[in-house]
């Protein structure tokens, strides 16, 4: 009993130790752009993310392409991050509701290669 009850104890500290937070905090028109202000934040300042925007559009299928700023791989954790989507570019005249969603996960890359030359 002491065993399981100690296992899950340290289970429970791991997968707390390690917890992730993404918020988005506003989202602006800004001429044909529409910029998604977030803050992402990790205990674990190493950790790099894959951050993507999506939209109800193409009910949430693929992301986004025509996007700019903090998206993409290799971002890392911090506050007052921001993507910008140039709508008009890759939906064209759109009229009606759109909502949209911002995807984050852990960034593991198979290889990472610094200065070759």
């Amino acid at each position: 009993m002491q065993r399981s009850t100690l296992l899950a104890s340290c289970f429970l500290f791991c997968f707390f130790g390690y917890a992730q937070k993404m918020a988005v905090k506003k989202v602006e028109l800004a001429g044909e752009k529409i910029v998604v202000h977030y803050d992402l934040e990790d205990g674990n300042p190493n950790n790099e993310y894959q951050i993507s925007l999506y939209s109800s559009q193409n009910n949430f299928a693929t992301a986004l392409a025509n996007v700019t700023g903090d998206v993409g791989s290799e971002v890392k954790a911090g506050s007052n991050k921001k993507i910008v989507w140039a709508a008009r570019e890759e939906i064209g005249p759109f009229k009606g509701k759109l909502s949209l969603e911002v995807r984050g996960k852990v960034y593991l890359p198979i290889a990472k290669l610094n200065n070759i030359t």
